[in-house]
């Protein structure tokens, strides 16, 4: 299993806060997915870094089709939880996709600097390349 991060990830910019502390505020990653990496279940992709204090209201995740077969599961979570804001979503299956979590996901706060991470709880058989996006809606600490 590797862990792949976006440039977002990659920046490390825990000391800039774009928002006063209090606001609502969104923070976006993009990531290009390979083949291979559709195919390898359990790859982590690090893709919106998220700050100790910050509370994530939602997440939502946009693409391009992955499969082309009805194979592929995706899961949205954290170094601590894969599937903490949504689980074995097969929304992804041969069409692009817009994909949010749910209501219950809501309010989940950060006690340590950490990643909003997208991993593959069932791997492609017939992966492709594409962008995917997450964004993520926080109340800035």
């Amino acid at each position: 299993m590797a862990t792949v991060t976006s440039d977002a990830v990659a920046r490390d910019e825990s000391t800039f806060k774009s928002f006063p502390s209090g606001q609502v505020g969104y923070r976006t990653g993009s990531i290009s997915i390979t083949k291979t990496q559709m195919e390898t279940a359990a790859e982590v992709m690090q893709v919106v870094p998220v700050y100790k204090g910050e509370t994530v209201l939602s997440v939502t995740v946009s693409g391009a089709p992955l499969s082309t077969g009805a194979d592929i599961t995706v899961n949205v979570g954290d170094g601590t939880a894969a599937d903490r804001f949504i689980a074995a979503n097969a929304t992804f299956q041969s069409a692009g996709a817009s994909l949010a979590s749910s209501i219950g996901a809501a309010g989940y706060r950060y006690t340590a600097d950490d990643t909003i991470d997208i991993t593959w709880g069932t791997e492609a058989t017939t992966g492709s390349t594409g962008p995917v996006t997450l964004t993520v809606e926080i109340i800035v600490a």
